[in-house]
């Protein structure tokens, strides 16, 4: 028996336990696609949120969770008319909060447009609590995104319950 053949089975316990606790926890979750995934889940959250998750195909099957926020095109042209210093100093400042948060990250350069997160767990150390656990650590990368930029641009904190469309 090969392997891929034994795999399966488990992947696909991993997914349909993911799915489970989303649901659980108000989430609304579709069928994603990942580049070399066994599998992906589209969730979103309640307030509007999404995250991509996906378990890898190949050995050691890590779980990825990957989310992106996307500037919309007045945040991001007036990010571009700070003076350059201002723009470099903003740009490491998320770098570094990004790296003492534990979140993989592309995209932080001027112009600012999508950065995207991404976060991992190993399927053999998957719990309810470490799975939320990461996905509550991947959440907060993207609200101190968003909140960093409204604060930036001398911004109102989001009222309660409003939900920002920049995030995607």
């Amino acid at each position: 028996m090969s392997t891929e053949t034994t795999a399966e089975p488990d992947l696909e316990r991993v997914r349909a336990r993911i799915l489970d606790w989303l649901v659980a926890e108000g989430w609304q979750a579709t069928k994603g696609s990942g580049q070399g995934a066994a599998w992906a889940l589209r969730g979103q959250d309640p307030g509007g949120k999404v995250v991509i998750f996906a378990q890898e195909s190949a050995p050691p099957h890590r779980l990825i969770l990957h989310a992106s926020v996307r500037l919309d095109a007045s945040h991001a042209e007036k990010l571009q008319a700070l003076d350059p210093k201002a723009q470099e100093d903003f740009c490491w400042g998320i770098r570094f909060k990004l790296l003492d948060m534990r979140v993989d990250f592309q995209g932080v350069a001027i112009p600012l447009d999508r950065i995207n997160l991404r976060m991992r767990l190993y399927a053999e150390d998957l719990t309810r609590t470490s799975f939320f656990d990461t996905l509550g650590s991947l959440q907060n990368a993207m609200l101190f995104l968003i909140w960093t930029v409204r604060r930036a641009l001398d911004q109102p904190a989001p009222a309660a319950g409003e939900v920002d469309e920049r995030v995607n």
